[in-house]
């Protein structure tokens, strides 16, 4: 018991260095855990990439410039591909020109085929297939 009073009373005598000392020991297990914990969150991310199926495939000058149109049929010749669609980047604006985001367009009739692990509804993608896209923003 003698022991106990005996700590309790040198944690209250400098409050700072208590604070400084909890704060120290928090970070601390907060580093080792986080380090503990990254081999197996890049096991999840590296097993979730090596499943998937698709290939995308851009030009040297990068995303936002599409390949041909005459490569869709070379790609298409390639054995054991099942699909090929375009995708096409573009800068949209919501509201003002101001707020912009990034988009793909991309052929609506190939979704399904090109992304079947993505969990789309039956009714979900035949209303995507026949809704009606504008170029303005009007």
């Amino acid at each position: 018991m003698k022991f106990a009073t005996l700590v309790l009373k040198n944690l209250l005598r400098s409050r700072r260095r208590t604070i400084l000392t909890v704060l120290s020991i928090a970070v601390s297990l907060f580093i080792f855990s986080a380090l503990i914990s990254l081999p197996t969150v890049a096991n999840h991310v590296l097993a979730d990439t090596a499943s998937s199926v698709r290939i995308a495939c851009r030009t040297k000058m990068g995303q936002a410039y599409p390949l041909p149109e005459a490569y869709k049929a070379k790609i298409a010749a390639t054995p054991h591909v099942v699909a090929v669609t375009p995708d096409n980047f573009f800068g949209g604006i919501y509201h003002e020109v101001s707020d912009q985001f990034p988009n793909i367009a991309v052929d609506p009739d190939q979704i399904d085929v090109m992304w079947p692990d993505w969990g789309f509804s039956p009714g979900a993608v035949e209303q995507f297939k026949k809704t009606p896209y504008r170029l303005s923003g009007r």
